[in-house]
C-alpha cells in the first residue's frame, strides 16, 4: 500500500510531481504540479462552460492572476446559454484538493453579484501548493448546474526548506515553532511506534477518518503523505494556530527525524 501511493504521489499524485527528492537526500522535498495535464491555464477571460450548457462563466478579473497561494479574490461574468447576463442568480465557488482529500475553511464559498451578471467571490485562501479544484455552483429557480476546473497553485516566496510558504501578509501571523530539517539520520533505531502517540495526540484529533482531511490513524496513513507532514511541520502550519493541543519543538523535531531517517514502520 505504501509503496502503491508514494509511486502515485512521485508520479502523478500530490499534484502531479515533475521532480522531488526523497528524505535521504539532502535536497529539500519540492513537490510541482505544472504538467499536471487536468491543471487548466489561467488567463484574462478565460471562459468555461457548465456541465449542462446551463450557462458559463468567465473570469473578468483574478487577484492575484494567475491564482496563486495565500488569499483569492475572484471576479467572474456568469451568462446563459444565450450569452446574456445572468442575472440575480445563487453562485458559489467550492475550492478543493482532489489527491490530497480536503479543501479550505469553509468548503464553500458565496459570491456576490455586482454589477448585474458580474459574482464577485472571496476572500478565499489556497493554503497550500498542489493542485486545486474549483466548482462554480449556480443555482437559478432550483435548476443548479457547474462548472469544474482545476489550477496548479505553485507561487510564493522560498521558504526556510526550500518549499513555498504561505504569503500571510495581511492574514494571521505564522505560529511561532522553532522547526529545522535535519541534515542526517541521528538516531537509526526511530520507529513508527516511537513518534505514533505524537501524531495520535496532536493529529488524530482532525485527520481521524471522519472529517474531510485524509486519515492519519496508521502506519500506512503516515508514511503515505510524509512530504506533506514535513513541509507542514517545517513551516509550522500544522497543527494549524487555532489547535487545542500544540505540538511541542520535541515532537516537532522528533517526526522531522523519524522521516530523515526513512519514516521506518
Amino acid at each position: 500500500m505504501v509503496g502503491s501511493r508514494l509511486a502515485a504521489v512521485f508520479a502523478i499524485g500530490v499534484v502531479g510531481c515533475s521532480g522531488s527528492s526523497s528524505p535521504g537526500d539532502d535536497e529539500p522535498v519540492v513537490l510541482h504540479c505544472a504538467d499536471d495535464p487536468r491543471a487548466t491555464n489561467y488567463a484574462p477571460g478565460l471562459s468555461v462552460e457548465s456541465r449542462r450548457g446551463m450557462f458559463s462563466i468567465a473570469f473578468d478579473a483574478a487577484a492575484p492572476a494567475p491564482p496563486a497561494r495565500g488569499d483569492n479574490t475572484w471576479r467572474l461574468l456568469v451568462r446563459n446559454a444565450i450569452g446574456a447576463p445572468y442575472a440575480a442568480a445563487d453562485v458559489r465557488v467550492k475550492a478543493w484538493m482532489p489527491d490530497h482529500g480536503h479543501g479550505t475553511t469553509p468548503l464553500w464559498h458565496d459570491a456576490v453579484e455586482a454589477p448585474t451578471g458580474t459574482y464577485e467571490v472571496g476572500p478565499f485562501r489556497l493554503f497550500m501548493n498542489g493542485l486545486w479544484e474549483m466548482t462554480v455552483e449556480v443555482t437559478d429557480r432550483g435548476d443548479t448546474d457547474e462548472v469544474v476546473l482545476a489550477f496548479c497553485i505553485a507561487d510564493g516566496p522560498p521558504g526556510r526548506d526550500g518549499g513555498v510558504p504561505e504569503d500571510r501578509d495581511g492574514g494571521p501571523p505564522p505560529p511561532e515553532c522553532n522547526a529545522t530539517a535535519p541534515t542526517s539520520c541521528a538516531d537509526p533505531d526511530l520507529r513508527y511506534d516511537d513518534i505514533a502517540p505524537i501524531v495520535e495526540a496532536r493529529c488524530v484529533a482532525c485527520h481521524d477518518g471522519a472529517h474531510d482531511l485524509w486519515p492519519l490513524t496508521s502506519y500506512e496513513h503516515v508514511a503515505d503523505w510524509y512530504a506533506e507532514i514535513r513541509s507542514h511541520l517545517l513551516d509550522c502550519t500544522m497543527p494549524p494556530p487555532e489547535a487545542t493541543s500544540p505540538m511541542t519543538d520535541a515532537e516537532r523535531a522528533r517526526i522531522l527525524l523519524w522521516i530523515r531517517c526513512g519514516f521506518r514502520p
